[in-house]
């Protein structure tokens, strides 16, 4: 058929449904993941990859029933599972493109354009997202931006619109405003406050392997500590913040390697924070630098390194992790695609 699309080749696979909303269940079962070679497509909604990859390009489609996040870090079968799918892609047609674009246009010259755009070669994802109106809005909110980057374990260098996973470790990630032949663990001085699954602060010193840490503005977005490490550090900055209206912040003690995420530029290191940058809060509230100093004292400093996620909240503020680990995939069952 075609220009058949992912979600018309699984209409015809056994055991396989596709709703009008383009659900897909199997064996009556919701599909609530869909992977593309085994990894997230341009974030979590499973839509993205069924009605955007052609079915020429598919090789084979795998179903499996995959363990929670936790249960494969610790090891331990919590007899939690989710049902999904796997599009294996044939090796010379791993490559792509797709988008979205909107214009609007109303009474006394009032507009809107809104265009998404994503690239996809072998294991490299690029994001371009833009937006511009004369109407006040937002054009997209920080959950989009992440969203697009396949949710903050596909985070790398980028600016606020632009996003790009060329699937290496975390460790070997390049950053905004720091070579990364000089780069260290980044870490926090031991009173900072993370934020907790359960909504509450823990200082970053008593934080345990197993602990559960806030790693996105939803309250589901949760990950899994796997280490915590300490060190002592002469390079570590004093940041003075101001949060909405001026409000008092906290002030955010880290090394100056460490990375946060800064509005309209992406992660940047702490030493090259300047006065007038605006962080973000769990809510998605920007939070504004007021001030940077490098402190003379040498000081113990911590940081987490979590399970399959590469951001938590310290002092309220979104910063890097240490680094982070793939989806893995446990494959069920696979189903060839006759050519």
């Amino acid at each position: 058929m075609p220009n058949a699309t992912a979600e018309d080749l699984i209409k015809k696979l056994p055991g396989m449904e596709v709703d009008k909303e383009g659900n897909v269940k199997s064996q009556g079962e919701q599909v609530q993941k869909v992977y593309v070679d085994g990894k997230e497509f341009f974030g979590n909604d499973p839509k993205l990859a069924t009605k955007n990859i052609t079915a020429d390009m598919i090789e084979s489609v795998q179903v499996f029933d995959d363990m929670s996040d936790q249960a494969k870090f610790t090891k331990i079968d919590d007899g939690s599972r989710s049902k999904t799918l796997n599009i294996k892609l044939k090796k010379d047609r791993n490559k792509g493109y797709f988008g979205r674009a909107l214009l609007g246009i109303g009474d006394n010259g009032k507009y809107e354009t809104n265009l998404t755009l994503n690239k996809f070669n072998g294991n490299q994802r690029v994001s371009l997202l833009f937006n511009t109106n004369n109407i006040n809005k937002q054009g997209f909110s920080f959950s989009d931006i992440i969203s697009s980057m396949g949710g903050f374990s596909g985070f790398g260098s980028g600016g606020g619109f632009a996003g790009f996973d060329g699937g290496s470790d975390q460790g070997e990630e390049p950053w905004i405003g720091w070579p990364s032949s000089g780069a260290g663990d980044g870490c926090f001085a031991p009173e900072t406050r993370v934020l907790m699954a359960d909504g509450t602060f823990k200082p970053i010193y008593s934080i345990s392997p197993n602990d559960m840490v806030r790693s996105g503005e939803g309250a589901g977005n949760i990950s899994v500590v796997k280490g915590v490490y300490a060190l002592d550090s002469t390079v570590v900055h004093k940041l003075e913040l101001a949060g909405p209206g001026s409000q008092a912040w906290p002030v955010l003690m880290a090394t100056e390697e460490h990375l946060v995420w800064v509005d309209g530029e992406g992660w940047t290191a702490v030493g090259k924070l300047k006065s007038g940058d605006w962080l973000l809060n769990s809510k998605g509230v920007r939070v504004r630098v007021t001030g940077n100093e490098l402190m003379p004292d040498k000081m113990r400093v911590y940081t987490l390194k979590l399970a399959g996620d590469v951001a938590f909240y310290a002092d309220d503020v979104l910063v890097h992790d240490l680094c982070g680990a793939p989806p893995s995939v446990n494959l069920v069952k696979t189903v060839e695609v006759a050519r």
